[in-house]
């Protein structure tokens, strides 16, 4: 009987979360894409590097990986196919209360045939 409880939970799991996802709206198709932060520290004793990588699918899915690597060790977190909500400023890579909130700084621009968006103070370069 447990056995069974899970799995109706599972399926209307899925379910309620295949609803979530809206299709990225066609005045919003520039936000489609993997977009790219990275900043490197090279001092005499460290070498770091730190990244962010957006990814947002014309079906409404994002990505958000983060990672950082200092001598050789590295560390990240990632949240993946959440749906995407992009707001006037903010883009929300979220289910309930659970995932994550960027802050649109500048919305995509093109500059010298690359785009580009700032978001939460970093300029992302799109791939």
């Amino acid at each position: 009987m447990n056995k069974k409880i899970i799995l109706v939970a599972i399926l209307l799991a899925i379910l309620l979360l295949a609803g979530c996802y809206t299709k990225i709206p066609i005045e919003q198709e520039n936000y489609i894409g993997e977009w790219k932060y990275t900043q490197q520290i090279n001092d005499s004793i460290t070498e770091k590097e730190k990244s962010i990588i957006i990814t947002i699918s014309e079906d409404g899915k994002g990505n958000y990986k983060e990672s950082e690597t200092e001598n050789g060790h590295s560390i990240s977190s990632s949240i993946s196919s959440f749906p995407v909500i992009i707001e006037k400023d903010k883009i929300n890579l979220k289910i309930f209360d659970f995932g994550k909130e960027l802050k649109i700084d500048r919305e995509p621009f093109l500059e010298n045939q690359k785009w580009y968006m700032t978001i939460n103070g970093k300029t992302f370069e799109k791939q």
